[in-house]
Order: structure tokens, then C-alpha cells, then sequence
């Protein structure tokens, strides 16, 4: 799996990365195809959110995960549950169905 992020000025930052497992969102998703294609989507990074270049100032960017292979096991911890602030506790999340 490769993290990486990409300028307005088209420099890419790649970082390798050896997993033995991902975390993905079971909220909102439908299925597991889903949850993957949410963990890979590119987010970009504008407004409020811009990323700090070193040199640079804050610019537009992208950042994203890529996978080049998969290990032999890959564990996938499906994120089931999340801090409910109003009951000060976990709760279980629903798919969609």
C-alpha cells in the first residue's frame, strides 16, 4: 500500500507502507466493496483544509491510499462502533440496507 499526496506544483509524496490490517467504515456503506472504495477514495485537501507545504505556504492537494499488492492474510477490522457524545458511550453502527 502506498499513502501519498499530491501538490498544486505536481510533486507526489509517497510513502510505502507494509499493513497487516485496514480499518474500514461500516456506516453508510452497503457492503464491503463499498467500505474499500471509501477507504481509497482521494480526498482533497482546499479551504479550510489545505495542506502546509514546507517552503510553500498552504496549497491545494490530494492524498489517498493506493494498494500495489496485498499481503497473503489481510485482516480487515471493520469500524463497528463509535463514541456517542450525547450518551457518553460506544454504540454500534447500522449499515445500509
Amino acid at each position: 500500500m502506498v499513502r501519498y499526496l499530491s501538490e498544486m506544483y505536481h510533486r507526489v509524496f509517497q510513502c510505502p507502507t507494509i499493513l497487516a490490517d485496514i480499518q474500514l467504515n461500516v456506516k453508510g456503506m452497503k457492503n464491503l466493496q463499498e467500505s474499500f472504495r471509501d477507504y481509497i477514495a482521494v480526498e482533497t485537501l482546499e479551504g479550510d483544509n489545505k495542506y502546509q507545504a514546507e517552503g510553500l505556504g498552504l496549497q491545494d492537494a490530494k492524498k489517498g491510499v493506493i494498494f500495489q499488492s496485498f499481503p497473503p492474510v489481510l485482516h480487515l477490522q471493520l469500524k463497528r462502533f463509535e463514541y456517542d457524545i450525547l450518551r457518553d458511550a460506544m454504540v454500534k453502527v447500522r449499515p445500509v440496507k
